[in-house]
C-alpha cells in the first residue's frame, strides 16, 4: 500500500476515534480548570467538607474521560497495526500518546 494511500485510510478509519481524543482533551482541559476553582474557592473559604466532595467529583470524571481516551487510542492503535504493520513509526506514536494517558489516569488514582 502507497504511503498516501495508507494515510488517507488512516484518517478515514480513525476519524471518529480521532475526534473522540479531540473531545477527552477538551474535557480534562475543563475539568482541570474546574479543580483549579475548586482550590481557589476552599483557599478562600475553608470549607474542608464542600472542597473534598467537589474534588472527589470531578477527579471520577477525570478518571471516566481518560479512560474513554484510552480507549479511542487502543482502537487507533489497531487499525495503524493493521494498515502501517505493528512495528511502525506511528503505531509507536499512538502508543507512546496511550502510555501517557496511562500515566495521567495513576496520577488522578
Amino acid at each position: 500500500m502507497a504511503t498516501n494511500e495508507a494515510k488517507i485510510t488512516f484518517k478515514a478509519e480513525t476519524a471518529d476515534f480521532q475526534a473522540q481524543i479531540k473531545k477527552a482533551n477538551s474535557q480534562l482541559s475543563s475539568l482541570r480548570a474546574e479543580v483549579k476553582l475548586n482550590e481557589a474557592q476552599f483557599a478562600n473559604t475553608g470549607d474542608s467538607t464542600s472542597y473534598y466532595e467537589k474534588k472527589l467529583g470531578l477527579l471520577e470524571s477525570e478518571l471516566s474521560v481518560n479512560q474513554s481516551k484510552q480507549d479511542a487510542l487502543n482502537a487507533e492503535i489497531e487499525i495503524a497495526a493493521k494498515i502501517y504493520g505493528e512495528n511502525s513509526d506511528e503505531v509507536e506514536a499512538l502508543k507512546k500518546k496511550l502510555t501517557y494517558a496511562q500515566t495521567e489516569e495513576e496520577k488522578l488514582k
